[in-house]
């Protein structure tokens, strides 16, 4: 170990005084930069707010600069295990097991990791450069690492959770990771050499150990990714320190933070094999355990960003590197999005929504964000949650989240199928995994081997492999999933392409559907051969299929099976066009205590006496998509008219009295008894359902100079006293003028 400090001490004064005359070269360009400026500024007359914004910058750069060297100091010394130094000094980077008790200290890891740390810096010269050089290549052709040395200073496991899953044949924990390292890293590209140094990375690792065998080591193998972006941050040396300006160095970052995310951020992952016969990037393929639905609902009393009318608002979801954006709703600070989507996620994970205000040729603005805890959510299978916004002064969102288990039984289908028709024709009813293991016997290109590729298309979802450089055998060792609409009609095509010719070196179809009749809906290293005119080639693969079950919904319909309660509705002649409400569905508002059966029917027929005339209507709701259906068929105008009426139906629900609730039928040119046979939706929570309160307006258009009212008559039908109306309901209701309307109340 002492021989090996020395090697490593000997080799860095050169690379010390390399880097002191490279900054200090840097710092004199920097300064003859700023001499030139001032002078120009004097020179040609320009204003002293240009010199004044320029030295605001470089104290600002300067300040930046010295607040993270105190920072990088403090995380140093916490790395080495100088804390009782700091620790009054730095209450607010105490590490995590000190803020949350299911967080456990690890120091005997720490000093682990500090003993073995200089095996770790020789072992990841080779490695990391092995990892990262692929990904870099694909934004800088030419790049290539050619140093990397971890200095000094360990990375430092502040705190570990260890969960308990219900699969006993993983574990799975998470390592709140940090290092505040000495690094120096160099790089050659586009003719010159970069580098960065004092690297810092702070984030949540996850760790997932799988699959647990009977044989030593007892792990077969490892996969490692994180759940939310880290934060990362350098400082730049050599040519590219004079990069280090704000506008470039952000872009820099952002770069380095998409490379990171594609290859570590969930879904992505980094696996390895720590046991023969075990294939990580197979299992890690069949980790999902779950799908997770969100309707997004709607948001409320939303801040309004726009100087010149109201923010325009519009919703991001994400989970890990997955980001699904709602539509933008224009103008309006209580904005119903309706919107529905669906996560590959795994049960111990967070899903994060952010509300912004769309700018157009600006940047937008931020409206406020919250967190939803999945394990939570998988617990209870489904929850309703309306959520206060974090970050903003006021506004709140309302979710509605489902946890859908994958079921091996293909009969659920048809379950599922019903339910999306209720819910959405965008979701989905079927999940499938797919592993592709390698291809043998592919086609020459002419003279020479090909650099195969696969490309894989199911529902118009398309997804690929990277190519293998000159082989006739490629080892494709990858995963992919696809969430299905139809698995009955599902058509998976796999096209083998040559990188360099572009043509088609063999192609495979197969039927989804067929995955039904294999044992538990998969099939395991399965050889396809292509079809003609490469029938001797082949590719082999794993697939398994399965079915999106909502087991919340059949606890649910089971237990309203057993209490269901059916809405009684009585209709009266239809030879006197009249009829009332029946009495087991309908009261009047007027009177606050019971009435008697007799009372009612003597009301109603009191009623009637002064009916302007009647509207026939049909009311249902869906609790699942949380939508009010109102269907209005026909109106009879039994009052008669001097003048020509063009009659129209106006709706609005009191429950929201906002413009964009307010709907109208079409008109119906002179007629006493128009037929319009129109259905009008409306997004209603749960929880307002039963404070809702609908308005029926029939009216006529009149024209520019005709004189006379065009108000005919409403009827109010309120919801606060009917629990459920899942089946349709259909009646006929009185019209009265605005001094004599009763409220008719639904009830059960």
């Amino acid at each position: 170990m002492q021989s090996d400090v020395t090697s490593e001490a000997s080799v860095t004064p050169n690379n010390n005084e390399s880097i002191l005359s490279t900054e200090n070269a840097v710092k004199v360009v920097k300064k003859l930069s700023l001499f030139v400026f001032v002078y120009c500024v004097g020179y040609f007359g320009l204003s002293t707010l240009w010199a004044c914004g320029i030295l605001i910058i470089l104290v600002w750069d300067s300040q930046r600069r010295k607040d993270k060297k105190q920072r990088l100091d403090v995380a140093r010394a916490v790395a080495l295990g100088h804390e009782k130094d700091i620790i009054l000094n730095a209450v607010a980077q105490l590490p995590q097991w000190v803020k949350f008790s299911e967080i456990e200290r690890v120091e005997w890891l720490n000093r682990m990791f500090k003993q073995i740390w200089q095996q770790v810096n020789e072992y990841t010269q080779d490695l990391v450069p092995k990892i990262l050089e692929p990904s870099i290549q694909g934004y800088v052709s030419d790049f290539k690492f050619t140093k990397v040395v971890l200095g000094n200073v360990p990375l430092r496991v502040d705190g570990v959770k260890v969960y308990d899953p219900k699969d006993t044949r993983k574990v799975v924990l998470d390592l709140d990771i940090s290092y505040d390292g000495d690094c120096y890293v160099t790089f050659q590209t586009f003719r010159f050499a970069g580098g960065i140094k004092d690297i810092k990375l702070h984030g949540r690792l996850r760790v997932v150990l799988t699959p647990l065998i009977p044989r030593i080591p007892l792990i077969g193998g490892l996969q490692a990714y994180f759940m939310n972006p880290p934060h990362v941050d350098f400082d730049l040396i050599k040519v590219t320190q004079i990069l280090d300006i704000p506008g470039i160095r952000n872009r820099i970052k952002n770069t380095t933070m998409k490379i990171i995310n594609s290859m570590f951020l969930y879904p992505n992952a980094y696996s390895i094999n720590l046991s023969k016969g075990v294939n990580v990037s197979k299992l890690a393929v069949f980790r999902t355990e779950g799908i997770l639905r969100v309707h997004v609902v709607e948001g409320k009393n939303l801040e309004n960003k726009d100087l010149i009318g109201k923010s325009d608002p519009y919703a991001v979801l994400k989970v890990g590197s997955i980001k699904v954006e709602t539509p933008v709703i224009d103008n309006c600070l209580n904005p119903k999005w309706d919107f529905w989507c669906e996560f590959e996620i795994v049960p111990n994970s967070e899903l994060k929504v952010e509300v912004w205000d769309r700018d157009d040729g600006t940047k937008d603005d931020f409206l406020g964000f919250a967190k939803v805890d999945i394990s939570q959510v998988v617990k209870v299978g489904q929850a309703d949650m309306p959520i206060c916004l974090q970050g903003a002064a006021r506004g709140s969102i309302h979710l509605r989240l489902t946890w859908l288990s994958l079921s091996s039984d293909y009969s659920d289908l048809s379950v599922t199928i019903k339910e999306i028709e209720l819910l959405s024709p965008h979701l989905h009813t079927a999940f499938l995994m797919i592993y592709l293991d390698s291809s043998l016997n592919l086609p020459f290109v002419g003279k020479t081997e090909p650099s195969p590729y696969v490309v894989l298309e199911v529902e118009q979802q398309t997804k690929q492999t990277d190519p293998d450089q000159d082989t006739c055998e490629p080892i494709w060792d990858k995963g992919f999933t696809f969430l299905l609409r139809d698995p009955k009609r599902a058509v998976l095509h796999f096209h083998i392409h040559d990188e360099k010719s572009r043509d088609v070196v063999g192609e495979v179809f197969f039927k989804v559907d067929n995955l039904q009749n294999e044992p538990n809906m998969e099939l395991r290293r399965h050889t396809f051969f292509c079809n003609k005119p490469h029938s001797d080639a082949s590719i082999c693969c794993s697939m398994k299929l399965r079915i999106l079950k909502n087991e919340y919904l059949e606890e649910k319909t089971e237990e309203e099976s057993t209490k269901r309660q059916k809405m009684v509705v009585k209709q009266a002649s239809t030879a006197s066009n009249k009829s009332t409400v029946s009495q087991s569905t309908v009261m009047s508002s007027d009177s606050e205590h019971a009435f008697s059966d007799n009372e009612v029917n003597m009301f109603l027929e009191d009623e009637t006496v002064s009916s302007i005339g009647q509207i026939k209507l049909s009311l249902s709701y869906s609790q699942q998509r949380q939508r009010l259906v109102i269907q209005v068929h026909e109106v009879h105008i039994i009052q008669k008219h001097h003048h020509t009426i063009d009659p129209y139906v106006r709706l609005t629900l009191q429950t929201d009295k906002f413009k964009n609730n307010k709907k109208k039928t079409k008109t119906i040119k002179d007629s006493t008894t128009p037929l319009f046979n129109e259905q009008f939706d409306y997004l209603v929570s749960n929880r307002d359902i039963n404070f809702t309160t609908i308005t029926l307006e029939v009216k006529t258009e009149r024209g520019i100079f005709e004189i006379g009212r065009r108000f005919l008559g409403q009827t109010v039908i309120s919801l606060s006293k009917c629990d459920t109306l899942s089946e349709p309901f259909t009646d006929w209701f009185n019209l009265k003028t605005k001094k004599d309307t009763h409220v008719y109340h639904l009830v059960k």
